[in-house]
């Protein structure tokens, strides 16, 4: 089967990404991990790295589609496993594509018994997802991953507020 233009560049870019020794791994978001992809759907790649201090996002076209790029600390990524675990259900809906040491599959497995436990908050995200793809399908603005983010942890965190210090608004 042929590869979209998506394709080729997303593995182009985990080339590239995979040639940096402080990447431990890398994964494949949005409509390319679901298989939806559409002549001009942009691409999205989560990174782990060992050399970032702090969320990093990069925005930048290859040629005329889009490549959002998410850059975490592996620190605060297992810093956020522990801490708020009902935030991350978008690591179940990912595609890994690169794992070094085996930290993304080890982190996955542990989410999945999280979710596995709490369908509350599985259902949470599959709604927000659902309203997310209706809003880009009607070519509207979605709500903001970051008030969703704020809402999920008002109400699945043990002290009902907002505490974490990564993605705040």
């Amino acid at each position: 089967m042929m590869k979209t233009l998506q394709e080729k560049i997303a593995e182009e870019i985990v080339g590239e990404l995979k040639r940096d020794s402080s990447v431990v791994g890398i994964e494949i978001c949005g409509s390319l991990a679901r298989g939806e992809i559409k002549p001009h759907s942009d691409i999205d790649i989560e990174v782990t790295s060992e050399s970032v201090e702090m969320h990093q996002f990069i925005e930048e076209f290859r040629g005329e589609i889009k490549v959002d790029m998410s850059i975490t600390p592996l620190e605060v990524l297992l810093e956020s496993v522990e801490t708020h675990p009902f935030l991350l259900y978008s690591s179940m809906c990912v595609k890994i594509v690169y794992d070094l040491r085996g930290i993304l599959k080890q982190i996955r497995d542990r989410l999945e018994i999280h979710f596995d436990r709490h369908p509350e908050i599985v259902n949470f995200w599959e709604e927000k997802l659902d309203l997310y793809l209706a809003a880009k399908t009607k070519g509207e603005e979605p709500e903001g991953y970051r008030s969703v983010l704020d809402e999920a942890e008002l109400r699945f965190s043990n002290d009902k507020k907002i505490s974490r210090s990564f993605f705040r608004s």
